[in-house]
């Protein structure tokens, strides 16, 4: 959980691009009621999994969110979430809409292990993917942001962000103290 301070600072990061929209995939594992909270909430939104799901499976799938800065699940999601592995911020073109971001993000679920095999990606889990983007070779790293510019992610502690940009050389921890 993050202090106002911190909450704020992160807010700023993710808000502070007007050419660029703010996407979550959230964790529906990790956050009690999520697809009600999210039917609820009025903002753009999506599952990643596709067809008809059941009830148990609908509530722990991952959601892509559209988030705007006033919105209440915006901050809930940074001051609650963050620390908690709700979930990983995308920044995209706002040309990007949510149809063409579901349509992305969902590509990312599946990988191939080593011997071919399909293996579930966690990638909107942070602790997932602040340990696998950094080892990504170039090409996969291509793959996986696509139109996507720069991506946010809580780092260990409280302190500092990480930053992931489509060209690692922009790869940042940024303190947020």
């Amino acid at each position: 959980m993050l202090n106002a301070k911190q909450a704020d600072r992160v807010q700023r990061l993710l808000f502070s691009v007007e050419a660029l929209t703010v996407y979550v995939v959230l964790d529906g594992e990790l956050i009690e009621q999520l697809p009600a909270r999210l039917r609820q909430s009025g903002l753009p939104h999506a599952c990643l999994y596709g067809g008809e799901l059941d009830p148990e499976l609908e509530a722990v799938v991952p959601y892509l969110v559209q988030l705007t800065a006033a919105h209440p699940l915006a901050r809930e999601a940074i001051e609650t979430g963050w620390l908690s592995h709700w979930g990983v911020y995308m920044l995209a073109p706002r040309a990007f809409g949510v149809r063409e971001a579901r349509n992305h993000f969902r590509t990312l679920l599946r990988v191939r292990g080593p011997q071919g095999e399909e293996w579930l990606f966690r990638y909107y889990d942070p602790r997932v993917l602040r340990a696998a983007l950094p080892a990504f070779e170039p090409a996969q790293r291509a793959e996986f942001f696509g139109p996507v510019r720069r991506c946010l992610v809580e780092s260990e502690t409280a302190d500092v962000v990480l930053r992931f940009d489509a060209d690692p050389a922009q790869d940042q921890r940024i303190a947020v103290n």
